[in-house]
């Protein structure tokens, strides 16, 4: 069986609360999906010097993760903000986490921390996201840099729990999978952001070579078409990855609600068959929210009385279909390791 389900990200902000509707881990189960990504900011438990913890977020994560057991959910704990290293837009980190062997104590030290808080739950219930996104190979962080960085973590949360599932992030943005870590029998987790000019039409960013009214496959100047093919080759690193036998997993996919919505599904379609092809699970960003099956403000949406929110009966019912052959696929091999 594999992993396939979406994030829930009420602890990823500077200023979130850590307050998810708790019904919503029943609800995401019983829309057919196994998997609860939740991506997490360690600032909102853990500032200063001293690293004071704020008991009340904590009491909030510990009841979101047991709502999710609860519901039958696999959860995936994924650090968004660490320290020395974060691609949130509520700012930088200050220091440089690939470099600074006091910010990679203290990340090794939130891992540790978390893994003994959630010691009690087995390796099939939850497994643990080292950190979001790491970026491209530059003066600030070279792969034997990463390398070790997350060698680190992994033996922080390894000390705690030899059995926990632990992933690891490709380099580039979730692009690049990690060869030189097979060794550490890790899950490796690529993203579903491309083509970025389209996935994220009419955010923020500054999007170059992009008709004003989209469309998939996509035509750009100087790139030619891209399409389904594109994506294969796109995701070709990962293909190469998992005859490997390595672990794959999609943490993140999606569109921002600018993009048109007819648009939106043929290119998830197409992204969704190629993940089936290379034999890995996925979570939809998000589950609640602008890339999200409820409340993504599209006008296609419905209100929902049940699901408490407005539905985007479409995109469920695409997600639905994969989702459901994903699961009964054969599950993804993994080296057994003894429990401490």
């Amino acid at each position: 069986m594999r992993w396939v389900g979406c994030n829930v990200t009420d602890f990823m902000g500077m200023h979130a609360l850590g307050a998810p509707r708790l019904e919503d881990f029943r609800l995401i189960a019983d829309l057919g999906f196994n998997f609860v990504r939740i991506p997490l900011n360690y600032r909102l438990w853990a500032w200063g010097k001293d690293g004071v913890r704020d008991s009340a977020i904590l009491i909030r994560l510990d009841r979101a993760v047991g709502a999710a057991l609860d519901a039958g959910q696999h959860v995936n704990l994924a650090l968004h903000r660490a320290p020395g290293y974060t691609v949130s837009r509520d700012g930088p980190e200050p220091g440089n986490l690939w470099q600074c062997g006091t910010l990679q104590q203290a990340f090794a030290e939130q891992w540790r921390f978390l893994a003994e808080r959630f010691a009690h739950v087995g390796p099939d219930a939850l497994s643990v996201n080292l950190i979001n996104e790491p970026g491209e190979i530059s003066a600030r962080m070279s792969r034997d840099d990463h390398d070790a960085v997350i060698r680190k973590a992994i033996r922080a949360v390894r000390t705690v729990r030899a059995d926990r599932d632990i992933v690891v992030d490709g380099l580039n943005w979730g692009r690049e999978p990690h060869p030189s870590l097979l060794d550490e029998d890790v899950w490796q987790s690529c993203r579903g952001y491309d083509p970025f000019v389209l996935t994220h039409f009419g955010s923020r960013r500054d999007h170059k070579h992009i008709p004003d009214t989209p469309a998939w496959p996509l035509e750009v100047p100087g790139k030619g078409t891209l399409n389904k093919d594109w994506l294969r080759h796109r995701l070709k690193p990962w293909f190469k990855m998992a005859a490997r036998g390595a672990r794959i997993h999609c943490g993140e996919f999606g569109c921002s609600p600018h993009l048109p919505h007819s648009v939106m599904l043929l290119w998830m379609d197409d992204l969704l068959s190629v993940f089936r092809e290379i034999g890995i699970g996925f979570a939809l960003w998000n589950f609640r929210g602008p890339y999200g099956v409820l409340d993504s403000g599209r006008p296609e949406t419905r209100h929902d009385a049940v699901m408490a929110g407005h539905v985007d009966h479409m995109l469920l019912d695409l997600l639905g279909a994969h989702a459901a052959a994903a699961q009964s696929a054969e599950p993804a091999k993994s080296r057994a390791r003894a429990a401490t």
